[in-house]
């Protein structure tokens, strides 16, 4: 008996996800279902569906972020992704297509032919963009993130002028109101939120007599909250400090303050925070959020502004058309209301030996904690989009698996190198190999060891081209290598030392396969001997390829011997 097909529906609408279940009640399908993005990727990576149906506006992310995430990983690359929502704006099917869902429904569903669209795409049936679509929309959506940080930067501003009146309001306080405004000062003159971080905790154990403070973050991978830097704690205290992260519950804990104070731990209702607080011995707890408020309104700020505030980051950034800074401020919104960007970080402050936690220090830490916000997320947004632009175009062109070159790139150096060859009256090669059995190897030890398999591939390849050869990845455990003004015996040469390098090099496992090692076959084909054309080369050393396939691998063939057999 076949087994059914695996549907999973990401839906945060209970009536929603009532009324998939109820249509697909009498289908061929095993259903299942999530109420937003995090439980839903959860829930893929434990029963590895066959198709999702993804509402496309989640709680805690966008659906096409989850597509994307979905995507890139090894046992839901083959996963079947449907956009199904009632969307209505502009690009948002092509947006989901870019991002890797493979088809788009739009609400409300046709009841009676639902089943049998997802039937269709569970057989193959796929909606694609043009080549010159998918280019512009991958474009729109590399720059999702970009565009989304400019509403925060406005915020930010604006609390930074708040911070400047409490700070007037605070020099009128002695003691350590002192103090406070001396941590203050200090982190603001902070370089990175790891000093922020570090000040911190060291300033509230220094300055307000605490025996113990640990910042905790949240490792996404995990969805853990853990200790990143800590004062007072032992080795053993800090390591069992690990607590599950419940995005909603988090929010409902400081949606009115930032910093709470449990004057007993009798009074933690919690289990798992019961065990750690038994491991520390704490009695009571002052427990804080490193956050700003999740914004009320949808006003973005104006072009000139955000041109400006990319010119004070980053100088080149201002040369941005109006265009571009208008895609900037359409998508700054939606980037900014996820719930992981307003909370940067928690604090854990206790004082277990010398008596209670007085209703002063509570607010002379809250107003710490405030301010301290401030200056860890706008150096983390900072340093973030700094980052984001300084990896923008290594991203667009680079293939991150391998490092190597990705599709698009070697597609476009391919044109140009026809070009230049073409000008200069010169000649090149273009190898296309393909790594031996890979499937076999794949299936018998998972993805993550052909992952290994494909980065070392990767790195040989670099270490015996040229420095003006380009190497990319063709897709799956292709590879092309475009040498730049190297003739046909030449190219075989090469050919033929990188299949032998690949042969005598060692693999995790090699020799549990039948064939006992991991080796390559490659195909030749050289400008202009064989072809003037880039769409030509490119099949004449995928033909080349195959025939070295036939032949038995692990070897290198031209294009002369595939056009002596025709």
């Amino acid at each position: 008996m076949s087994k059914k097909p695996r549907v999973l529906y990401v839906e945060d609408d209970p009536a929603s996800r009532k009324l998939i279940a109820k249509v697909l009640e009498n289908s061929p399908f095993e259903c299942y279902e999530a109420p937003d993005g995090i439980s839903g990727l959860r829930k893929a990576r434990e029963i590895v569906p066959d198709l999702i149906l993804m509402d496309l506006n989640l709680p805690d992310m966008r659906g096409i972020d989850l597509a994307t995430q979905i995507k890139t990983l090894p046992e839901l690359s083959k996963t079947v992704i449907i956009a199904l929502t009632a969307n209505r704006e502009s690009h948002a099917r092509e947006l989901s297509l870019t991002a890797g869902c493979d088809g788009y429904i739009t609400k409300p569903i046709d009841q009676s032919a639902f089943a049998h669209q997802v039937q269709e795409f569970l057989d193959g049936k796929r909606e694609e963009l043009d080549e010159e679509s998918r280019a512009f929309y991958k474009k729109e959506y590399q720059r999702t993130l970009i565009n989304h940080l400019t509403d925060k930067i406005k915020q930010l501003q604006t609390a930074n002028y708040l911070l400047k009146d409490s700070t007037n309001k605070l020099r009128n306080y002695s003691g350590k109101l002192e103090n406070l405004l001396h941590i203050i000062s200090s982190l603001q003159l902070c370089a990175s939120p790891e000093e922020v971080k570090h000040q911190l905790v060291e300033q509230i154990c220094s300055h307000f007599e605490f025996q113990r403070c640990a910042f905790l973050e949240v490792k996404h991978d995990s969805m853990q909250l853990e200790v990143s830097y800590s004062s007072g704690f032992s080795d053993r205290e800090a390591a069992a400090f690990n607590l599950p992260y419940h995005s909603t519950r988090i929010q409902s804990l400081f949606s009115r303050k930032s910093l709470l104070y449990i004057s007993s731990s009798r009074k933690v209702k919690d289990e798992h925070f019961n065990r750690i607080l038994d491991v520390i011995q704490a009695t009571q707890f002052l427990f804080g959020s490193l956050g700003t408020s999740m914004p009320a309104g949808d006003d973005l700020p104006g072009s000139n502004f955000i041109k400006h505030q990319l010119n004070s980051l980053l100088p080149d950034l201002n040369r941005q058309t109006d265009n571009d800074i208008e895609m900037v401020r359409g998508q700054l919104h939606e980037y900014l209301s996820s719930e992981m960007f307003y909370f940067g970080g928690f604090l854990y402050i206790d004082r277990p030996t010398s008596g209670r936690i007085t209703p002063y220090d509570v607010k002379l830490l809250e107003m710490l904690i405030n301010a301290a916000s401030l200056a860890y997320q706008n150096l983390q947004l900072r340093q973030q989009l700094t980052e984001l632009f300084l990896r923008a175009e290594k991203d667009a062109i680079t293939d991150h698996l391998t490092s190597l070159y990705n599709y698009r790139y070697f597609h476009q150096q391919l044109l140009r190198e026809v070009s230049r060859a073409e000008r200069n009256k010169t000649n090149f090669c273009l190898l296309m190999l393909d790594i031996d059995f890979f499937k076999i190897y794949n299936d018998t030890f998972g993805h993550q060891a052909g992952d290994v398999v494909l980065r070392k591939v990767a790195g040989l390849l670099m270490e015996n081209t040229r420095s003006s050869d380009i190497v990319a990845r063709y897709g799956g455990e292709e590879f092309v290598i475009i040498c730049t003004e190297l003739d046909k015996p030449g190219g075989i040469r090469l050919a033929e030392k990188i299949c032998q390098i690949i042969a005598e090099a060692s693999f995790p496992r090699e020799i549990e396969l039948p064939h006992k090692k991991v080796t390559i076959s490659i195909g030749v084909a050289n400008f202009p001997d064989d072809s003037l054309h880039s769409e030509e080369l490119v099949r004449f050393a995928d033909s080349a390829l195959y025939l070295a396939k036939e032949n038995g691998r692990n070897q290198a063939r031209s294009f002369d011997e595939v056009s002596k057999r025709v």
